[in-house]
Order: structure tokens, then C-alpha cells, then sequence
């Protein structure tokens, strides 16, 4: 009897940007590495005017000048792409680009082949910016990226939390839609991370820009609170203002934005990574960030004000507290007894871009 076999679906994950980070082009890049070691009928790739120097990075060039005429432009070339592209896959999972009229437009045509992909509280992040037209584009994702929603055929999300928050917009059917939680993953090296740790205590806090949910300004309380003998490393762009707080307390040493190797040096003699304390300066409890797990990866424990979304609540090396520095030192010294080594390989199953990669095929599949 000849032995059916079922297809593979085949999957686009797509996004555009006129600014990716650093971390939004990486996360793109390692997904299509750990995609060609599962050997998955899966592609991914990243539209935006920045040059970037990875494989699955289009670059617009030749665009107009004008950052509204550029914005437009870049998305109409980016969606007459995709809706032609999208007729070559089973699904297509969009990151969301907030109020984005092009994106709504392309969620009516082709409909349940849609998956939006979503990555933070759209209206609570775009409502605690910084400038006067965050409220503003808070109602227009109200209204447009609703309708995105409402047309899609299904939600992925980094944490539970946004993936409870997405449903809440659809007021008609918030648990009919299917949704599956998605957390952010790394290709994890193969190197043993090496240990220079001394006797005093080293704290590693590591940011591409401090903005106010990293909540570095409480931390800074906490020190000014505690003469406790440590050192903080910062790595990333600084604000002036807390640029100066730090000037004034010789335990910490701002590194400025460093590459990959500057920061794996300051990475081996540091005893704890130290991730966001204010998340909730954006209605978030909960996050999944990158650099949680490059801290991981590195053998370092971490402390944060948050809890982790990819980490089991038992997880040793990971721990969510106040923002107390007699409570970071005491989990420090608690975790001094795990080797490098230790930490990295029992990190693994929860951060590995493969791992998670094969279990949302997995669930896509039997989804859709």
C-alpha cells in the first residue's frame, strides 16, 4: 500500500523597516541559519532603505528624498514584492509595522495566508513616547492595526502577555483567531565561554541606546542608595543626563557602543548581566530580549525587573527582582559557584533560534 506523504508547508517570514536595529537583522539572519540546519522550506527576509551587510537584507537604494516621500516609497516597493512573492508560499508571517495602511491592504487581499508577527504592546509603547505625535499614531494603530488583525489568519507573539493584548483588540473574536508564542532565540556558539572572573563583584548592563524602560536610572538609584564594593560595566549609548550621574561614582565605567569581540572581553570577567527594570514605562511585565539571552549564551546569569517569557519561572540562572543592589550582589554571589559552561548548556533548549524555530513549524503546521 503506497504510503501518503503530507507536504511541507512553505513559509515566508517577511518585515520592513526604515531603521531595523541591530538586533531586528540579526534576529532575521539567525532564523534563516537555524531554517537551513532543520533543513525547513522556510525563508526569511528584511526590506528597508539601511544598508546592511546580511544575507537576508534587501536594501532599497534610489529612493526619494524626504523622510515621508522615502516612507512611502520603500513600502509601496516592499508590498507590490510581497504580494506578488506571497503567491509562492503556504503562509506568510509579517513582523507588524504599526498604523500601516499598505500592511492593512495586503491583510484584506490574501487574507488567512497572513500570520502577523508582534513584538511589543503596540499603543502603550507609541503612547509613553517621548514626543507629542506618540498619542497620535497610538489612535491610528487603533484603527489600522486592527483591521490587520481582523483580516489575518492568525497572531505570533514574543510573550503570552502581547499575544493576550493582540487578541483583546478584536473585539468580535478574541479567542476565536489562532495565536502561538513565538520567543526571541539566538544561534548559540559553540565555544565554552571563558571565566576571568576576580574576587569583587563585576556587573554587566548592555543596551544599543538606554531608553527609559531599560530603567538605568533606578539602577543608578540603587547605588547612589548603596556603597556596596562592585564595578558596573555599561555598554551602549548613554543620555547626557545619565551620562553625568555615572561620572560621579567611580564603580561604574561606561564602554560606549562596543563590537562583537570588545564586548565578549568585558563579557569574561563580569560575574552578572543585568537586563530592563522599567519594562512597565511601556505596560509590559514581561519581555524576551536578546541580549537575556547573549548574557545566557556567554555563561552569564542575569537579574532583571522583569520576567523572562522564554525562561521556565524554576530557571536558576535567571532571576526577576527589585532594584536593589544588595539583592543583585547576593543572587551574584549565589550563581559565583556555576561555571561558564553550566550556565550556557542549561540555557540551550531555551534559546536556541533552532530549537524554537522547530517547535512554531511544528505548531504552525498542525495550525494551519
Amino acid at each position: 500500500m503506497t504510503q501518503m506523504i503530507k507536504r511541507r508547508l512553505k513559509v515566508l517570514h517577511t518585515a520592513v523597516s526604515m531603521n531595523p536595529s541591530v538586533g531586528v537583522s540579526r534576529q532575521m539572519e539567525w532564523e534563516q541559519r537555524a531554517a537551513d540546519v532543520l533543513d525547513l522550506p522556510w525563508d526569511t527576509s528584511l526590506h528597508t532603505q539601511k544598508i546592511v551587510q546580511s544575507p537576508v537584507v534587501v536594501c532599497h537604494d534610489g529612493l526619494p528624498q524626504g523622510a515621508l516621500r522615502r516612507y512611502f516609497a520603500l513600502r509601496k516597493a516592499y508590498y507590490q514584492w510581497l504580494e506578488h512573492t506571497a503567491t509562492q508560499y503556504d503562509l506568510v508571517l509579517l513582523r507588524h509595522s504599526v498604523h500601516d495602511v499598505f500592511e492593512a491592504r495586503l491583510a484584506g487581499q490574501i487574507g488567512r495566508k497572513l500570520i502577523t508577527v508582534h513584538h511589543t504592546l503596540e499603543m502603550p509603547e507609541l503612547r509613553s513616547a517621548s514626543n507629542v505625535f506618540g498619542p497620535l499614531r497610538a489612535v491610528l494603530e487603533h484603527y489600522i492595526g486592527r483591521s490587520s488583525l481582523h483580516a489575518c489568519g492568525g497572531i505570533v507573539a514574543v510573550t503570552e502577555e502581547i499575544l493576550r493584548f493582540e487578541r483583546s483588540r478584536l473585539a468580535v473574536e478574541p479567542i476565536e483567531k489562532p495565536g502561538l508564542v513565538y520567543p526571541n532565540g539566538i544561534v548559540c556558539s559553540p565555544e565554552c565561554p571563558v571565566d576571568n572572573r576576580g574576587k569583587h563583584p563585576e556587573l554587566l548592563f548592555v543596551a544599543a541606546s538606554f531608553s527609559n524602560w531599560h530603567g538605568l536610572d533606578l539602577l543608578l538609584d540603587a547605588m547612589e542608595r548603596d556603597s556596596a564594593h562592585c564595578s558596573l560595566h555599561l555598554v551602549g549609548s548613554l543620555p547626557d543626563a545619565l551620562a553625568r550621574r555615572c561620572c560621579d561614582d567611580a564603580r561604574i565605567q561606561i564602554h560606549g557602543p562596543l563590537g562583537t569581540n570588545e564586548l565578549t572581553g568585558v563579557m569574561r570577567s563580569a560575574w552578572c548581566g543585568i537586563s530592563s527594570f522599567a519594562l512597565y514605562r511601556q505596560g509590559m511585565s514581561d519581555a524576551c530580549t536578546l541580549k537575556v539571552r547573549e548574557y545566557l549564551d556567554g555563561g552569564l546569569p542575569v537579574y532583571a525587573g522583569h520576567r523572562d517569557a522564554g525562561l521556565p519561572e524554576s530557571f536558576p540562572y535567571f532571576r526577576n527582582g527589585p532594584v536593589d543592589l544588595a539583592e543583585i550582589l547576593s543572587f551574584a554571589f549565589a550563581s559565583r559557584s556555576a561555571s561558564r559552561a553550566v550556565v550556557k548548556a542549561a540555557a540551550a533548549p531555551f534559546i536556541s533560534k533552532v530549537s524554537l524555530l522547530s517547535r512554531l513549524y511544528g505548531d504552525i503546521s498542525r495550525l494551519f
